[in-house]
């Protein structure tokens, strides 16, 4: 082997023991994430079900688990051209409607 065939090999190794622990670390995150959107949606329909039931409307506008489902998105830019329904713009809007909430 040269010392170029070494040297990429050794990069490629390096790359793919990278990529392993971002798989990890990703997959740790989406189970983490599972936990409180759970909570986030089913306190919502709570609060929607509670709102129509004292005879009132729920805010204008998307409700909170479309916007949760925006922020979501937009967090994973990174696959955008795997997830083409959602835009930067889109999810930059959705989190500022959620901090308003």
């Amino acid at each position: 082997m040269t010392m170029t065939t070494t040297t990429t090999a050794d990069r490629i190794t390096a790359l793919e023991a990278e990529r392993r622990g971002a798989i990890r670390r990703y997959l740790h995150a989406l189970v983490e994430l599972a936990a409180p959107l759970a909570i986030l949606v089913a306190a919502d329909a709570e609060l929607r079900a509670a709102v129509y039931a004292a005879g009132s409307a729920p805010p204008p506008g998307p409700d909170v688990r479309t916007l949760a489902a925006e922020c979501l998105l937009g967090a994973a830019a990174p696959l955008r051209p795997h997830i083409s329904f959602c835009t930067a713009e889109s999810a930059r809007w959705a989190a500022e409607e959620l901090r308003n909430r």
